[in-house]
């Protein structure tokens, strides 16, 4: 019999088992981003409290309804939130802590934790990001362009490596930090996942062989993306979708599941010509599903944008 699903507990999981989207092994990221090493004792220590969240999720549930969240940066900071709150020897948990100096605000620390188990004090910058590849793009972040244009993974490691993880380190922040943690080895690094998607027809090519060309040092291809026009059902056909669906965006973030019967699921007919896809004035993220144990299950995914894009962001 299956669980009771809960949205929550699936973020959760995804938030701590998933890839990063920087990749720790390559050299420009190496003393940046948390590494394989970091990821995989933190997923150790947590495996008590995602078989319990498992069994019940009431816990994380109650703790996001405390909060007024309207955005996907927001929701992923208090799934963050909650985790290291639970786990052993995570003490002085600060988020959001700001930083001032002279009446000034240099910026605020996304996270700050000391690990007692590492004796180590832990800085981190919280970032979840979908990036596409313009059509016709290189393998290079300036290439890839976040559903608002506005946005670039180029412009997002420049901001994170120069800006964001150095923060830390200044004298302000230091006299922000508890006493106590003075002692302690400061390490700062960009807590960043997320996913990469290609045009179409390359995503159909090579996904399946791995050939997509990734940005040095990223990784975690996760779908394709189409322009509004050229969302007809035999595109749709060509994906492995039987049904289909618009994720709102706060639940962008693990694979869609849901229960059968799926009223808010469509054909790839029924879904081309709702207004929302055919008029389309914003991007939106889809997912194509199938039918598995009583619920239907995400098997694809992918970016449906205006057709202006990336050149005018009339999503912003």
């Amino acid at each position: 019999m299956l669980k009771p699903w809960s949205q929550a507990y699936h973020d959760l999981e995804w938030l701590i088992r998933s890839p990063f989207l920087l990749d720790a092994c390559h050299p420009h990221f190496r003393d940046y981003v948390l590494d394989a090493e970091w990821a995989h004792e933190m997923q150790i220590r947590s495996e008590p409290l995602l078989r319990s969240l498992g069994e019940d999720p009431t816990p994380l549930e109650y703790w996001l309804t405390r909060q007024a969240i309207h955005r996907l940066g927001h929701y992923f900071e208090h799934l963050m939130g909650f985790w290291l709150h639970h786990l052993p020897d995570i003490q002085d948990l600060q988020q959001r802590l700001p930083i001032r100096e002279a009446g000034r605000t240099l910026g605020e620390l996304d996270v700050l934790y000391r690990d007692q188990r590492r004796q180590t004090v832990f800085h981190l910058e919280l970032a979840v990001k979908y990036y596409l590849q313009i059509a016709g793009g290189r393998a290079v972040p300036e290439d890839f362009v976040g559903p608002h244009a506005i946005d670039r993974l180029s412009l997002k490691i420049h901001r994170l490596l120069h800006h964001q993880l150095p923060l830390a380190h200044v004298p302000a922040a230091w006299d922000a930090r508890l006493p106590a943690w003075r002692q302690h080895t400061l390490v700062s690094r960009a807590f960043v996942k997320g996913g990469l998607f290609f045009p179409l027809a390359d995503w159909m090519r090579d996904a399946h062989t791995k050939r997509l060309a990734l940005p040095p040092g990223c990784q975690t291809p996760q779908g394709w993306w189409m322009r509004a026009s050229d969302c007809i059902p035999a595109a749709l056909d060509r994906l492995e979708g039987d049904r289909w669906l618009v994720l709102p965006r706060l639940r962008w973030l693990s694979h869609f599941q849901g229960p059968l019967p799926g009223d808010m699921l469509m054909s790839a007919s029924q879904f081309c010509s709702e207004p929302s896809v055919s008029a389309l004035s914003r991007a939106i993220l889809v997912v194509g599903c199938r039918p598995q144990e009583s619920r239907w299950t995400e098997v694809t995914r992918g970016f449906i944008v205006p057709d202006q894009w990336p050149h005018t962001d009339a999503q912003a």
